[in-house]
């Protein structure tokens, strides 16, 4: 088979099985459906995980000369793409009892087909590429948050829409005066080696700043971070825990590319940008934090959770350093395994019992004791207690910072991964101990969620604390790239 219709598949067939959904004829039967979208999230990951690793290279002019179409996996490429597709297969698994009283084709077919604009995003290999991919996710991640047609809704829809666009817009903007700098698009390990004039690097700080800030929005990044708390209670708890645990992930890749293959660490190191970026990402660490365990709505306390924990990313990712690099790395797929847990968790809840507040889950512990048991273990690992996985990331995180050789940092890094996980064993860790432990006499009749949502919840929270019980290869994997850029 020819080398660019291979590279294609992984983006194309679940485009096409999406699109197919729309054809009322197709699977009039829920349940059809549901196993019909389990089995291309099946095949989309044996995709990403063969042609993805292929070393495969697809590429055609795009508008003009210089801006080529580019799809060039690389290692990181493949913990971005296969970390989606393994999120999108097991959320698939647990919507078939989530969605099974309501209408989700379309849905359905904007699930299938958003993974399919995520691998294309992940094998980007120059900004161009990345950038129309980039916007095309957004769109179609877009019906998650607006599936009920509700008022609030809709609302919150145009409030992504805006969050979205704008601080794409801005990354455009950043990006152009970093082209004007001289920096081409075309992602290079460890980015562009060239001699600038003193007015270049004044401009590439300022392009890099902004493109930065602008892709941030996605991530959640103070100041363009609203969007998460609104549309995440929102939007159904499948697609809330890849809101979460992924597509802002989407965020953090943009940023590495920009950072370590367009400019490279070496040229913002120690400059104001990464000083103002690192206390950007510090401050967001502890309003997320301290917002999150003030909120008793579940759903919105894990949201802003999430703004909190992304942040742990990208502090590591702006201390441009070897260890602090593989420490953020690592959180990557901490905080989505144990983030998708949490909000799938939460949605079993709300479907069972139609609880929706933290201070309502006295006694639930008694009705659903797996999945509470599940929710503590994912807690414990995005507090960072040994030997769950995020505690490997975080511990990687605070020796960065340590020997970073920043004075101020060396200080309030530390201080803050501290700070943080204080309080998120605060807003955490209550709804379960009163769930185990209710003093009272409250409902203790059972309604466990069946298998088809306890699986994916089982399966997210013992990998979350397993890969910080045997994290050998993973490292081995994160250490490979880490060397490559930095």
């Amino acid at each position: 088979m020819n080398q660019d219709i291979i590279l294609l598949l992984p983006i194309l067939f679940p485009v096409f099985a999406g699109v197919l959904l729309f054809w009322k004829k197709l699977l009039p039967k829920k349940q059809a459906r549901f196993l019909y979208v389990a089995v291309i999230s099946a095949v989309e990951l044996i995709l990403v995980l063969i042609v993805g690793s292929g070393g495969y290279e697809f590429g055609m002019f795009f508008m003009t000369g210089r801006a080529v179409l580019l799809l060039r996996p690389d290692r990181l490429s493949m913990l971005f793409g296969v970390l989606s597709a393994i999120m999108w297969l097991l959320s698939a698994v647990y919507t078939s009892e989530y969605m099974e009283n309501k209408d989700a084709k379309s849905y359905q077919a904007f699930f299938l087909i958003s993974i399919g604009a995520i691998t294309a995003l992940c094998f980007s290999g120059n900004f161009i590429t990345m950038y129309l991919f980039y916007e095309l996710m957004t769109l179609s991640v877009l019906p998650f948050i607006i599936y009920e047609q509700t008022k609030m809704a809709v609302r919150t829809g145009y409030q992504f829409l805006l969050y979205s666009l704008g601080g794409s817009f801005l990354g455009l903007a950043g990006f152009l005066l970093l082209s004007g700098s001289g920096f081409g698009m075309e992602f290079q390990a460890g980015g562009t080696d060239f001699i600038l004039s003193k007015q270049q690097q004044e401009l590439a700080f300022l392009g890099c700043f902004l493109a930065v800030v602008g892709f941030g929005s996605k991530a959640g990044l103070f100041p363009l971070h609203s969007w998460l708390p609104s549309a995440h209670p929102i939007a159904p708890a499948p697609a809330s825990a890849l809101l979460s645990g992924n597509v802002t992930k989407m965020g953090v890749l943009v940023i590495i590319r920009i950072i370590y293959y367009i400019v490279g660490a070496n040229f913002l190191s120690g400059t104001w940008v990464q000083y103002t970026l690192c206390a950007l990402a510090l401050g967001t660490i502890m309003m997320g934090s301290v917002i999150a365990s003030r909120e008793q709505m579940l759903k919105r306390r894990l949201a802003y959770s999430t703004i909190s924990q992304v942040s742990y990313i990208l502090f590591g990712i702006f201390l441009m350093g070897k260890t602090e690099l593989l420490g953020a790395l690592f959180h990557i797929v901490a905080h989505s395994f144990a983030k998708n847990a949490l909000f799938l968790s939460a949605g079993a809840i709300v479907h069972k019992t139609g609880k929706t507040r933290a201070d309502e889950m006295r006694g639930i512990g008694k009705q659903m004791p797996v999945t509470m048991w599940m929710y503590l273990l994912a807690s414990f690992t995005l507090v960072g207690i040994p030997p769950t996985s995020a505690f490997l990331s975080k511990w990687y995180l605070a020796q960065g910072a340590l020997s970073s050789g920043i004075s101020w940092i060396h200080y309030a890094g530390p201080a803050a991964l501290i700070a943080s996980a204080v309080f998120t064993a605060a807003y955490l860790f209550p709804a379960a101990f009163s769930g185990f432990f209710p003093g009272g006499k409250e409902e203790r009749k059972k309604c466990e969620a069946s298998w088809k949502m306890l699986v994916p919840i089982t399966v997210l929270s013992v990998l979350a604390v397993g890969f910080g019980m045997f994290p050998g290869r993973l490292l081995r994997f994160l250490e490979a790239i880490c060397s490559s850029i930095v």
